[in-house]
C-alpha cells in the first residue's frame, strides 16, 4: 500500500491510499512512485493557490520515511536496478532542481499517510491522528 497526505495551511486538502501499480523491487523506489505521484497533485494545488493570488516563493516539503529515497532524489546518479522508474526519478529531481518540491527524512513514527495505509495500534493511531486533524 501507499499513500499520501496533502497539508495547505495546517488543514489536509487532499490523501490518497491505494496500491502501486507496479510492484516496487525496494522499498525506496515504492517511496519514489507516491512521492512522483504527490508532486503532481504539488504542482496542481500550487498552480490552484497562484490562480487565487496567492504567491509561494519556498519549495513544497515531502516527507517521506525512506532515507534511500531522499539520497535518491538529491543524487545525480542512476542505478541500473532503476531503469523501470528513470522517468519518476528525472522527473523528480527536475521539480527539486526548480525549488518546486523538497524531499526531507522523517521518523516513521510521525508519517501521517501511514493512517490511511497500515494497521496501527491504537497509541500511534491517536498520535498521527492529532499531527493530521489536530487536537480534538
Amino acid at each position: 500500500m501507499a499513500g499520501d497526505v496533502q497539508i495547505i495551511a495546517a488543514a489536509p486538502t487532499g490523501w490518497r491510499a491505494n496500491r502501486h501499480p507496479i510492484t516496487p523491487l525496494n522499498v525506496a523506489q515504492g517511496e519514489y512512485m507516491i512521492a512522483t505521484k504527490a508532486t503532481t497533485e504539488i504542482i496542481c494545488h500550487r498552480g490552484i493557490m497562484e490562480f487565487c493570488g496567492v504567491k509561494i516563493n519556498a519549495p513544497t516539503v515531502i516527507l517521506t520515511d525512506s532515507t534511500a529515497a531522499v539520497m535518491l532524489a538529491d543524487s545525480n546518479t542512476n542505478s541500473k536496478r532503476m531503469k523501470h522508474i528513470a522517468t519518476r526519478l528525472a522527473f523528480l529531481r527536475e521539480q527539486i532542481a526548480a525549488k518546486t518540491i523538497m524531499m526531507f527524512h522523517i521518523s516513521n513514527k510521525g508519517q501521517i499517510a501511514d493512517i490511511f495505509t497500515k494497521p496501527l495500534p491504537p497509541a500511534s493511531f491517536h498520535v498521527l491522528r492529532g499531527y493530521l486533524l489536530g487536537p480534538l
